[in-house]
């Protein structure tokens, strides 16, 4: 995309964006943001292309793992360089889910949609969303969305700065455990998808505001009804 020129982003790979491996500065806050990123995005003050400019003007370590959201969102753009990001994931992702109810976006000023955190759905989508998922990781979608989702979903890149239980692969958490194959999605404020592909299981923690001992019942309950193997 030509919004990613001259900074990191753009000269990123698009599995290093995939894998948080651009080399972009850390984020100033923990959810993966530039201080006051939130604000100026959802007040309408700063595009995302901005917020990427910002945080893109020097590559520092790239390969290495830093969390950071301006890699999804140039996702984002790098898709919008061909075609609409929002009408590609309505048409071969959220419609193919079958959901029940209409889901949201967060966008920018420039009607540009926040990959990073934005996307919004009722318990009962995001429960068809994630089965969606695991089907796509089965083959339903194909030999080449198998392929994709297998790679996606497993270790590709360990925080070297910071300690984390979960590793990660693209854009996705995966456990340590060798030969698990367990993987979970993180939204904001504490939101959480976990999948067993193994047993076809998962679990969904809505609307949560984070705290260390729901986290750890949630896991817990999880690896109960799994059986701990």
């Amino acid at each position: 995309s030509s919004s990613l020129k001259g900074n990191v982003f753009g000269l990123a790979t698009v599995e290093q964006l995939l894998t948080m491996t651009s080399g972009a500065r850390p984020p100033d806050q923990e959810g993966g943001s530039l201080s006051g990123e939130w604000n100026e995005v959802t007040r309408g003050i700063s595009p995302i292309t901005e917020i990427l400019n910002r945080y893109g003007k020097e590559q520092t370590n790239a390969g290495n793992f830093v969390y950071n959201n301006s890699n999804t969102n140039a996702l984002m753009l790098t898709i919008e360089g061909r075609t609409n990001f929002g009408d590609l994931f309505e048409k071969n992702i959220w419609i193919k889910s079958m959901p029940e109810s209409e889901a949201t976006w967060l966008i920018d000023k420039n009607k540009k949609i926040y990959a990073a955190a934005g996307f919004g759905a009722t318990l009962r989508d995001w429960g068809r969303l994630a089965t969606h998922a695991l089907a796509m990781r089965n083959g339903s979608e194909g030999a080449c969305i198998e392929s994709y989702m297998r790679n996606a979903t497993q270790l590709l890149a360990t925080d070297n700065q910071k300690k984390r239980y979960f590793g990660y692969g693209y854009q996705t958490w995966i456990s340590p455990i060798q030969r698990s194959e367990i993987f979970l999605w993180q939204g904001a404020y504490g939101q959480k998808v976990i999948f067993d592909p193994r047993q076809n299981k998962i679990m969904i923690l809505f609307r949560n505001k984070e705290e260390e001992n729901i986290l750890k019942d949630f896991f817990m309950s999880f690896h109960k009804w799994r059986g701990f193997n």
